[in-house]
């Protein structure tokens, strides 16, 4: 496990953490509390029946000062008939709505993820994007979060998935330069909204794309990465 440490921004002092953690810890309690205990079974049974044993999917995400740690989510994809991995429908419906990061509202309550934060990503992912990302590190001064500017602002069904995670980063990048309470109880409310706007909107099951490598393409053009350093 590495340990990367990065200079604290002017966004985040010592008494925004602070309010940031017990805004955390309360949020995701009274959450767990009043929802989860019982949806997250019910997702689990649901997601049994619809997609097969297979119900969690596992994930190595890099946090906060670049420690790595493992992190459940619900699994979303299945083959076909045809041998080609795709989401189900039931699986579609968790993305559309942010159900299958459900389980990561644990990982809130222990402190290695925040409500609010900078998207999520794996080690690999973190490789590809610092090479063509002049301070992409800067993230790891935050700890990932369940939701997030980039997540509000990026929709799941995007055809494109490498725009859309290009857009992810530019994003990240704005809230990195801005964060603080009054931003995250608005990302809140927004991410609350298009919770509520997904529940009936979504859409057919469409393959899994295998996006790493056109995510490298796509940031290649100097354009592109001079727009997102600014």
């Amino acid at each position: 496990m590495k340990s990367i440490l990065y200079p604290v921004t002017s966004a985040m002092t010592k008494r925004y953490l602070f309010h940031k953690r017990l805004f955390d810890v309360v949020i995701a309690g009274l959450i767990f509390v009043l929802f989860l205990w019982w949806l997250l079974p019910l997702l689990c049974v649901i997601s049994s029946i619809s997609i097969g044993r297979r119900v969690f999917h596992r994930r190595q995400l890099t946090g906060k000062r670049g420690l790595t740690f493992t992190c459940w989510v619900l699994n979303t994809s299945r083959y076909n008939n045809w041998g080609v991995l795709e989401f189900s429908r039931w699986g579609n419906w968790l993305r559309q709505t942010g159900l299958y990061r459900a389980p990561m509202m644990l990982k809130v309550l222990t402190g290695q993820m925040s409500l609010v934060g900078p998207e999520a990503n794996g080690s690999r992912e973190d490789e590809q994007f610092a090479v063509q990302l002049k301070g992409y590190y800067a993230r790891y001064a935050f700890k990932p979060g369940i939701t997030g500017m980039a997540m509000v602002k990026c929709s799941n069904s995007q055809p494109d998935e490498g725009s859309r995670l290009f857009n992810i980063h530019q994003w990240d990048g704005f809230y990195l330069r801005n964060a603080s309470l009054q931003l995250d109880r608005r990302i809140l409310v927004q991410s609350f909204n298009n919770f509520l706007s997904s529940l009936f909107k979504a859409q057919s099951p469409a393959p899994v794309q295998n996006v790493s490598r056109n995510i490298v393409q796509l940031l290649k053009p100097a354009r592109r990465i001079g727009a997102l350093n600014n």
